[in-house]
């Protein structure tokens, strides 16, 4: 009797171990598929995660594209009240083309009007035979000053006023058979060299350039946080974080503009400040330079010197 109890004992156990052993490889075999499926979604995720840039750059694209076409809607649809104009922006090498075709223009009557004005000098504009255009021009002119041409009593012409990259250096106004075209050329054709700071959190681009080459460029990076949605103390304390990293990005990338000024400072005549313009005050705190803001789409990355170089070099125009 003891040996079938101890026997069938046996047989239970042995039974018993097999469920399990049983149970022990169905839980293997689920985790076996489990960490199959968590490897082959990490080894996919650079794949998705360049598709969901890929797709971010392009919806990008799309928005600027529809700025531009929504400012120049407002640019035709302006109010009645002021004048009505049309804004373009011209390279280096096409604003030198549209300088020359204006100066080949002549009046026998000596009424083609030129207006110099430096920036702040609102008392040029009295001198601007519309007052429309003189208010506009008194709103929206920025670091550089403005030039206007102004066709006298001729209907057949247009007027124009454009925003120089680099400040007029002196205001005045003369009329002639001709439009003065030679201080707004010398001011393109300038040999001058101007540092300039691309500030965005986490990833800022400086450099020197001249009219026709980026001299020195160099792309600093830091970690920061991207900005948080959520509200409450959480918010606050990442914000707080997020502020933290923005400081470091400054020190870092003001270390970086220091070191590119003292190395090149016998050849920078100015300062362009693009981006984040807050965050490039501080990296460039430390230069005397007269500042220049400008406006830009273009983002930091290691080759975006050339496209800065033109930018920087480019003029707003306006035709009225």
């Amino acid at each position: 009797m003891l040996d079938k109890f101890l026997n069938r004992g046996a047989e239970e156990e042995k039974e018993r171990l097999l469920n399990t052993i049983r149970d022990l490889e169905k839980d293997n075999e689920s985790l076996r598929k489990r960490l199959s499926k968590r490897e082959k979604k990490a080894a996919e995720d650079p794949a998705r995660r360049q598709e969901l840039e890929e797709s971010l750059k392009k919806a990008l694209t799309k928005i600027g594209v529809l700025e531009h076409e929504l400012e120049a809607c407002r640019n035709e649809n302006n109010d009645s009240s002021g004048p009505s104009f049309k804004s373009f922006k011209l390279s280096l090498r096409e604003s030198m083309e549209f300088i020359d075709l204006l100066s080949s223009l002549r009046s026998e009557k000596g009424e083609l009007l030129s207006v110099y004005g430096t920036p702040g000098d609102d008392e040029i504009l009295s001198k601007v035979p519309v007052q429309g255009i003189a208010d506009f021009i008194l709103d929206d002119q920025g670091d550089t000053g403005f030039v206007l041409f102004h066709g006298g009593g001729s209907e057949l012409l247009p007027v124009f006023a454009s925003f120089p990259p680099f400040p007029v250096e002196s205001s005045f106004s003369v009329s002639g058979n001709s439009y003065e075209t030679a201080e707004l050329s010398a001011i393109l054709n300038s040999e001058r060299a101007a540092a300039f700071v691309l500030a965005h959190a986490g990833e800022s681009f400086i450099g020197i350039a001249d009219a026709k080459n980026v001299l020195f460029g160099e792309l600093v990076r830091t970690g920061v946080k991207e900005k948080h949605s959520k509200g409450g103390w959480s918010q606050k304390r990442f914000e707080r974080l997020r502020e933290e990293d923005i400081r470091h990005h400054a020190e870092k990338a003001a270390a970086a503009f220091d070191s590119m000024m003292e190395s090149h400072s016998d050849i920078v005549e100015c300062l362009v400040l693009l981006g984040d313009i807050r965050l490039a005050e501080a990296i460039a705190a430390g230069s005397p330079l007269e500042r220049i803001i400008r406006t830009t789409d273009i983002k930091p990355d290691r080759h975006c010197g050339e496209a800065l170089r033109k930018e920087i070099w480019s003029s707003v125009w306006f035709r009225f």
